[in-house]
């Protein structure tokens, strides 16, 4: 039984891994003090333990210690979502998006540079724009596409439902896609290192063909922008192949000619599936990466050889689904989903390379009086006032209804109304233009 801050030193002159497999054992090579010099308990012909014992390393495992004194450069919570918009990429050598586009999160994730209305996930799926006009393909298609964003967070969801839509993209397989979700802040938050990424977050699932991943990459390899980006995988999870304990974390970059890939599976020692929350830790050093999740160090490995050590580095969170590697998925994949709490970048305060962007505004509704709770009745006349709306400087609109609709800061009926419940999102922005969804809401019509 050890104390989680100690450690026993350990010989080992040969290799017996059950003799040092404890996570609080550190390996002193080739220790040659004849048997029994120490305390006698030996094991012949492989090592001998050491009655000594010491503080464990905190620059190994204590997340703590490797940040101390770092501060938050930037954070997002999800009160809101900030959904970028327009500006599409246009050869800016910098790599960043041209000055009219506005938001933080890219929708379509890598791929933003280009106004596809979907593209290609890791297997048989394909990540959706929500900025595109789904609703013309099938009307009953969310507002938001895949993600969505509530009380709980940022949830980005994967599906096999919507035939419409399925069938509208490009055939995979000769199958129609599987539904996935993607945002990333390659257009708007970076940061040079040192820094360390925090992620909450929860799995809602964890079916046969889900791909759940928070990731990051950086602008350029030794740089070159050319060149395929240095990768950085804090958290990901490949299918039901998976315990309820396991988590994957690499580094991948590319030298030109092939990919140099680092990292493997771990036990984590937590439950990670099935709605626990989790929390990852990377903490990126000029010379050393080290990730942790739930407090357990579940990798550590020297930064690879061709990472530009002026680099820029983004966020990614991803629920892709059908996994390439597996064949095509013959039945219901479910509807697998991750919900993102939080996203912090912490780095020393002397740390000032990066791009942080303001923090999105939170469009507030307030039902009027005789309208509680968003109870409407159906007699209601076009036009009523229902509610107000505050908490942004302006450019307040609906999403997601055609029966309710803004008239300055005031929230009206459109038309005739009919019985039943209506899902809706309210958008504002602040003063430099930069949106802000607040969490779904609801309307009941009775």
């Amino acid at each position: 039984a050890f104390d989680p801050n100690w450690f026993i030193i350990i010989s080992r002159p040969t290799a017996d891994a059950s003799l040092y497999s404890h996570p609080n054992c550190v390996m002193v090579s080739n220790w040659n003090a004849p048997s029994g010099s120490f305390c006698g308990l030996t094991y012949p012909g492989q090592c001998r333990i050491s009655p000594i014992f010491t503080q464990r390393d905190p620059i190994e495992h204590d997340s703590a210690s490797l940040i101390d004194g770092w501060v938050t450069k930037w954070q997002d919570n999800f009160a809101s979502l900030s959904l970028r918009t327009g500006g599409y990429y246009s050869g800016n050598t910098t790599g960043y998006n041209d000055p009219s586009a506005k938001g933080t999160w890219a929708p379509n994730g890598l791929h933003y540079m280009t106004s596809q209305n979907a593209y290609g996930d890791f297997g048989y799926g394909a990540f959706i724009n929500p900025n595109y006009n789904w609703q013309a393909i099938d009307p009953t298609f969310p507002p938001l596409g895949m993600i969505d964003i509530t009380a709980s967070g940022l949830v980005l969801k994967g599906s096999d439902q919507y035939p419409l839509v399925r069938a509208s993209l490009n055939q995979v397989a000769g199958q129609a896609p599987f539904l996935s979700s993607l945002v990333s802040t390659t257009q708007s938050m970076k940061i040079g290192v040192p820094y360390a990424r925090r992620v909450r977050f929860t799995l809602n699932s964890a079916g046969a063909y889900d791909f759940p991943a928070v990731w990051g990459l950086g602008d350029r390899y030794n740089g070159d922008l050319s060149k395929p980006h240095y990768e950085v995988d804090d958290f990901e999870r490949f299918g039901s192949n998976y315990n309820n304990n396991t988590s994957s974390q690499h580094t991948h970059i590319h030298n030109g000619t092939s990919m140099i890939d680092a990292g493997g599976n771990y036990d984590t020692g937590t439950v990670l599936a099935g709605g626990a929350e989790i929390e990852t830790l990377v903490v990126h050093q000029s010379d050393y990466i080290w990730m942790f999740t739930n407090g357990a160090l579940t990798y550590k490995n020297p930064v690879p050889a061709g990472a530009d050590a002026t680099d820029l580095h983004h966020v990614i969170l991803n629920m892709a689904v059908g996994l390439s590697w597996e064949s095509y998925p013959a039945g219901s994949i479910g509807s697998p989903s991750i919900t993102i709490r939080s996203v912090e970048i912490l780095a020393p305060s002397s740390n000032t390379t990066g791009i942080f962007p303001a923090a999105p505004p939170v469009p507030v509704l307030t039902w009027g009086g005789s309208f509680t709770g968003g109870a409407i009745p159906a007699s209601t006349p076009n036009g009523t006032v229902v509610a107000t709306l505050s908490g942004a400087a302006g450019g307040y609109s609906v999403l997601g209804t055609t029966k309710l609709a803004v008239s300055g800061t005031s929230l009206v009926t459109v038309g005739a109304l009919s019985a039943g419940t209506i899902n809706f999102y309210i958008r504002g922005t602040d003063a430099s233009g930069n949106p802000g969804i607040a969490p779904k809401l609801t309307a009941t019509i009775s």
